[in-house]
């Protein structure tokens, strides 16, 4: 009896298009392995939400440009 296991291996180029809307829900844990450069494009506004806390680490350097403004808000902003 199948337990809903899939498993998808591409062994040279992959594309998806979709020409409407695409919602993913995952109810677990998540993570993106990318063996190479990587990168998001998108043509609108983004934002990212989370209930618990959010990390951004780097083993080089990161690099924000904004061509308006960039607003920080907290309680609280420590500077290094």
């Amino acid at each position: 009896m199948p337990d809903g296991s899939r498993i998808t291996k591409i062994v040279k180029d992959d594309y998806e298009i979709i020409l409407r809307d695409k919602k993913v829900v995952i109810y677990g844990k998540c993570d993106i392995t990318i063996y190479g450069n990587g990168g998001v494009y998108i043509k609108g506004d983004a934002s990212v939400k989370t209930d618990g806390d959010l990390s951004v680490t780097s083993s080089k350097k990161i690099t924000m440009a904004a061509g308006e403004s960039i607003a920080l808000t907290a309680p609280r902003i420590d500077l290094n």
